[in-house]
């Protein structure tokens, strides 16, 4: 806004004119512009209406070309194919009818044998486009464009089949028709200067153009032009820039024979838009030729008033101004002035006089306080003009250069205080400085009486109130002080030296080039190398090959850029090739010079890496060994289970024979053996996995006083036989859903309480639940799970968690156990981050406490009701139709008699090929499907089913029944699509549950 300001104020009126007149132009504008498209609207329904009649005309002399070859195809000499007289009937036929070019009838194969004009090169025209669609169709076709040879003029060329009586095609007629008649519509209306209409045939050639007809006739479209046609609607209206570079507001319309037929041409014509808006902008420019009439005469009224009402008035407080910036400050603005704005501006200015007296006079005080501080300033202030003459020193600089007073060296050139080793440089910054650049120099002086001094100044520009350098302003301390601070770090420097030499260590001075500037006797001996030989060389002489030298580039450059200490590991080459390993310890130096070097202490240390190597090899060897322990047990798992679970099917079935009581001790006593070697396998596999560190945590939200109920109501059967009591004790305060891994919580519980159970012959067994602390979402919750069993020494106590370990020999003798059970709990209760411990006295019973952390859902309600969501009535139905894929007849036999027999349906097969037979012909309610199987495994028949839902929509529940037992493998199998997971030995009653689960919604909602 810097030059509104400074506008005349005659310039000042025009401009608030013009602001005033905008909204009048900007009316004048709008509506010109409404008329302009009202104008263009109109021109572009004109376009369409010009189009109609063209496409009305054209359409029917194509149906009257139509009618006319329908006509000749059933004339005698046509049917009878009496060359001379259909020739004769062409030509009379041609002659009455100027539209057409020629009329020819081609046989079968393209030949003609008749013609309206003799042609006696009897051309083929079976590659021709008309003559192979009027053949595929059997019907009226359009053909391609093309120019007459004789006439010159623009044709298109029709065809019509000519059928026997068992619609075989005999001949074609082919008819053109020159489209200048048609154009001929468009020349009877009086149209504006450069209006063009155009007719393209189907793949954009001009076919006719009223403007510029020889240019365009026969050549291609704009492709985007006839693009736009091609693919908009039947018909529309465009704004273009024609093929002749005319800006056109332009209608089309696409022509076809019939509506299920594509457009055998288009049309397409417009008028300027110049043309369309003259008229528009000539009453835009009348009406703004008015409004600059009325704006000049209104500046030309105001100019006159400002002159008299306001120049006048300014000039007066002009000159006032121009007296007051003279000095003159008893000056005071006329009484012509007074009124008005500019009356209290007048007042104000005489106001501003009178402050400015007493400015001056502040000024003047202020001077003299600044000449004091400078005068008293401890270093050095001075001015000096552009030869380094004296212009002004404080008390302190005089001091310095052992002036008595200022008047002494006013005026001298400062450079002959200088010692003459730094007069050019002092000489270069004063240039520097006078050019807008500050600087800062050390040098040597030399005072008026002979002493020596090192001073450092720093100078910058003096500028007066333009903003002109008028001066050097530089402010120099006495740092003699500092230098000889400095001379005793070079001492230093030179102790560093010795200790570089002589210290016993190999070191190595590099250069940020990465190139050897120094190093000492331990180095050459440590690489093998005379000094002469490594100085000026580029390190790539110590690295075991390029690629090496490459990689060490981001540790050199950290090493010179940082300021701390840095250390690196990395193979080295001697002179003789022989490859060791270091360790460079590096830090940055700043030499005398100025140059930034990494200075490198050596240390070999390729033993200790051939000791690290022995170490990572064992390493190695243990995970491998640890790898392929899992694996064996992961196998051997699955091979025991398969077995097993015949082993404790038969048993089942053999319980619900008629026995003795002695052969249903017998069948006890297997079925608890059978259970006993399961749980074995089952509390390896974790503990192999736990070990491994393959062991993954699943989260889900639980209730846990619930668990608690559903694990003592599994004991119950125990519990009973011993008649024992079981209290539960849990904190109101304990929230009542957790989100954590509810299995794991459920097999340290389970765990845990068998034991209490176990080792309790009589009295009571106590669960506690306590919230320990709680912040935000977490809360850490304590179990403890207590009885009134044998008990446990300390000794025994030391030894209880650790793997396959038992109070002593006789309590594994008299309770049984591997001993894993609970160096599996204290695992899995530390990789959910937390802990356990036991106290106990021998004899009086033991308690094992856990503390554990678990979230907290955001709402216990609503967790609540989706935790109780499964404990709703299952839906079960009798008699359902299952298949069963089982390749061990026994595990076959022992499930298809148990679910026989409760009245299920059971067909069984041996493979996932017989599977896929089976479901081609014939519906089941669910499949028990093995994994490993002989042809055709499980995952892969349920993998090959599920695809086959996809285009049915169906879906059939199906069960994985399987030896591998964990958990990946359940989640796995159930990410391929089965829908519940059943490990072996198979547990009947839950078999039967998931079967009630998975079925119920197929039942509820039959397919």
């Amino acid at each position: 806004m810097k030059w509104l300001r400074s506008l005349p104020i005659h310039m000042l009126i025009l401009l608030l004119l013009m602001l005033v007149a905008l909204p009048s132009i900007g009316i004048i504008i709008q509506s010109g512009l409404q008329v302009r498209e009202a104008t263009s609207n109109d021109a572009g329904k004109a376009s369409s209406y010009l189009l109609n009649s063209v496409v009305a005309e054209l359409q029917t002399k194509v149906d009257s070309s139509r009618q006319l070859l329908e006509m000749l195809a059933l004339f005698p000499e046509v049917r009878q194919k009496n060359s001379a007289a259909t020739s004769r009937l062409l030509a009379d036929l041609l002659a009455r009818y100027p539209l057409y070019t020629n009329i020819i009838i081609v046989d079968r194969s393209g030949v003609p044998w008749a013609s309206a004009i003799p042609d006696n090169r009897k051309i083929p025209y079976a590659d021709r486009k008309i003559f192979k669609d009027a053949v595929a169709t059997g019907h009226f076709s359009p053909g391609e464009y093309t120019i007459g040879k004789a006439s010159q003029k623009p044709i298109l060329n029709f065809g019509l089949p000519i059928k026997d009586q068992q619609s075989v095609v005999t001949s074609v007629i082919l008819i053109g028709i020159n489209l200048e008649k048609i154009g001929s519509v468009l020349n009877a209306h009086r149209l504006p200067a450069e209006t063009s209409f155009g007719i393209f045939d189907s793949k954009g050639v001009f076919l006719y153009r009223t403007a510029r007809a020889n240019e365009f006739i026969g050549k291609q479209d704009q492709p985007h032009l006839f693009e736009q046609m091609k693919n908009g609607p039947e018909e529309g209206i465009i704004d273009i820039v024609s093929n002749d570079g005319v800006h056109r507001m332009a209608a089309y319309r696409k022509i076809r024979l019939s509506d299920d037929q594509p457009p055998y041409a288009y049309i397409r014509g417009g008028i300027p838009l110049d043309h369309i808006v003259n008229k528009a902008n000539s009453s835009i420019a009348k009406n703004l030729t008015i409004l600059s009439g009325m704006l000049l005469l209104g500046f030309t009224i105001s100019l006159l008033i400002s002159r008299r009402c306001i120049v006048k008035r300014i000039s007066a407080l002009h000159d006032a101004s121009q007296r007051l910036a003279a000095g003159d400050y008893r000056v005071n603005v006329d009484k012509e002035v007074e009124g008005g704005e500019l009356g209290k501006l007048a007042e104000a200015f005489n106001t501003m006089a009178g402050k400015l007296i007493q400015r001056e006079k502040a000024l003047a005080a202020s001077e003299r306080f600044l000449n004091t501080v400078i005068d008293t300033e401890p270093e050095c202030v001075k001015l000096l003009d552009a030869d380094c003459n004296l212009l002004m020193m404080n008390r302190a600089g005089l001091g310095i250069i052992e002036a008595d007073s200022f008047e002494q060296v006013q005026g001298q050139c400062v450079c002959s205080l200088i010692a003459p080793p730094y007069q050019a440089a002092f000489r270069e910054l004063t240039r520097q400085v006078f050019l807008g650049i500050q600087g800062r120099l050390e040098f040597e002086a030399i005072g008026l009486k002979g002493r020596h001094v090192w001073l450092e100044t720093h100078a910058v520009p003096f500028r007066d109130d333009q903003g002109n350098i008028t001066s050097l302003l530089g402010v120099t301390r006495n740092i003699s002080e500092r230098k000889q601070f400095e001379q005793a770090i070079k001492a230093e420097r030179d102790h560093f030296q010795a200790l570089f030499e002589n210290d016993g260590s190999a070191h190595v001075i590099v250069s940020s080039d990465r190139r050897i500037v120094k190093v000492n006797r331990q180095f050459c001996e440590m690489f093998g190398y005379d000094e002469a030989e490594l100085l000026g060389e580029s390190t790539l002489i110590l690295h075991v090959d390029q690629k090496h030298y490459d990689e060490w580039a981001p540790n050199f450059r950290q090493a010179l850029d940082s300021k701390e200490h840095f250390s690196a590991e990395f193979p080295w080459r001697r002179k003789d090739t022989s490859i060791f390993w270091c360790v460079f310890n590096g830090v940055r130096l700043e030499l005398v010079s100025g140059d930034i070097v990494a200075v490198w202490t050596v240390i070999d240390i390729t033993a200790r890496k051939q000791a690290e190597q022995q170490l990572r090899s064992a390493k190695e060897a243990a995970e491998a060994a640890n790898s392929a322990k899992s694996a064996f047990l992961a196998n051997m798992s699955h091979e025991i289970r398969t077995p097993m679970n015949g082993i404790i099917g038969m048993t089942h079935l053999l319980q619900t024979t008629v026995i003795t009581p002695e052969q249903g001790h017998y069948l006890e006593n297997i079925e608890n053996s059978a259970n006993s070697l399961t749980t074995l396998i089952s509390n390896i596999l974790d503990l192999s996995k736990i070990e491994s560190g393959k062991l993954e945590l699943e989260y889900s939200d639980f209730s846990l006083r619930r668990c608690i109920r559903e694990l003592l109501a599994s004991q119950q059967f125990q519990i009973q036989h011993k008649e024992l009591m079981v209290q539960t004790d849990i904190a109101g305060n304990v929230p009542d859903i957790l989100r954590g891994d509810q299995l794991r919580t459920r097999q340290i519980l389970l765990n845990l309480i068998g034991n209490a159970i176990k080792f309790t012959e009589q009295g009571s067994i106590t669960i506690t639940a306590r919230l320990i602390a709680q912040q935000d979402d977490l809360a850490l919750i304590r179990l403890s799970i207590s009885d009134t069993g044998i008990g446990m020494s300390p000794q025994q106590k030391e030894r209880i968690f650790a793997p396959f370990e038992q109070a002593d020999n006789s309590i594994t003798r008299k309770f049984g156990g591997s001993g894993l059970g609970l160096a599996i709990c204290q695992r899995l209760i530390e990789l959910m981050g937390g802990r356990i411990w036991a106290e106990s006295t021998e004899g009086n019973g033991s308690s094992f406490h856990i503390e554990m952390r678990f979230f907290i859902p955001e709402s216990s309600a609503t967790q609540l009701v989706a935790d109780n969501t499964p404990l709703s009535e299952p839906v079960t139905r009798q008699n359902l139709n299952i298949l069963l894929a089982e390749d061990n007849k026994v595990n076959a036999e022992f499930i298809v008699k148990i679910l026989g027999r409760t009245g299920h349906r059971i067909t069984a097969v041996e493979n996932g090929q017989q599977v896929l037979e089976l479901l081609q012909h014939q519906r089941f309610d669910c499949i028990l499907m093995d994994i490993q199987m002989p042809v055709l495994g499980g995952d892969a028949a349920t993998q090959i089913i599920r695809e086959q839902e996809l285009g049915t929509g169906e879906h059939i529940p199906i069960i994985a029944l399987t030896a591998h037992a964990m958990t990946d493998e359940r989640i796995r199998l159930l990410n391929q699509g089965f829908d519940a997971h059943v490990s072996k030995p198979v547990d009947i009653s839950f078999l039967i549950s998931e079967l009630e689960r998975v079925t119920s919604a197929q039942l509820n909602h039959p397919r």
